[in-house]
């Protein structure tokens, strides 16, 4: 048979949602999923999904680049969901792989890149990546270190991580009229103030994005796939055994991976 790469939640395409270009917020999208689950050796996807979140894999592609194309399609939506222009800044707080893919697309479309991380490695992955400027908030002054890049401020922030030290930096560093959009965010995250005097007379925008569309990841499948104009092979670590699930969460836990892949 063929060789698929398939992403799990369909919209309906009409609902209010959909026409409003929410579509991950589509009653149908939450309800669909690929069954059993994930992690299992053999899943059904419906026809639905087959016509609409399934791209088949040309001969002679690594299979571990095609897993790539779903995360990708969730980072093009968050760029669909934030205009900019020519010269535009963007910010990217968290380098991990999320924020790589980010950097790629940033860069891909003619714009700066800007990668906050307290890791260095990851830095390092992110200048290889080409990011144009990195801050490791934890050896410079943030702020500083921004007013150095652009008097006026960040136009675009992506947090990839996302608590009340990210949240208060980038309303401190986003200049007036721009952008946050909040990309990660843990289970575990409690609420946090926010200075809505900033937000009311900067006439900020907080936005979030969730998961990706079948537009989105059809655009991705072709950046990596197809076209192979967006590079995902740095952010490929070693293949684990299924049985070795737990050191490949360890791995990521420690920051020694990007990602856990795992062979059946």
């Amino acid at each position: 048979g063929d060789i698929v790469v398939a992403a799990h939640h369909i919209p309906c395409g009409i609902c209010h949602y959909c026409k409003h270009g929410n579509h991950t917020m589509c009653t149908m999208f939450k309800r669909t999923n690929i069954y059993p689950g994930g992690f299992c050796q053999y899943i059904r996807l419906s026809s639905d999904h087959i016509q609409n979140t399934t791209f088949k894999i040309p001969e002679g592609t690594d299979l571990l680049r095609a897993l790539f194309v779903e995360p990708l399609a969730c980072c093009i939506r968050a760029m669909d969901r934030m205009p900019h222009i020519e010269g535009d800044i963007f910010s990217i707080v968290g380098a991990g792989a999320i924020g790589i893919l980010f950097v790629k697309l940033i860069k891909l479309a003619g714009l700066r890149a800007v990668v906050i991380d307290m890791d260095e490695k990851r830095l390092d992955m992110a200048k290889n990546s080409g990011a144009d400027h990195v801050i490791n908030p934890s050896k410079a002054d943030l702020l500083s270190e921004i007013a150095r890049i652009t008097p006026i401020g960040i136009d675009s922030a992506i947090l990839t991580v996302t608590n009340k030290f990210t949240v208060t930096d980038a309303l401190s560093y986003i200049r007036a009229g721009g952008q946050i959009n909040i990309f990660g965010m843990g289970l575990n995250t409690y609420p946090m103030p926010v200075d809505f005097n900033r937000i009311y007379k900067s006439e900020l925008t907080i936005k979030s994005t969730y998961s990706a569309t079948p537009d989105t990841l059809a655009r991705s499948f072709d950046l990596i796939v197809r076209d192979r104009k967006i590079d995902v092979g740095p952010l490929i670590s070693e293949v684990l055994a299924l049985s070795d699930f737990k050191k490949g969460l360890d791995l990521m836990l420690e920051r020694k991976v990007y990602k856990a892949f795992y062979r059946l």
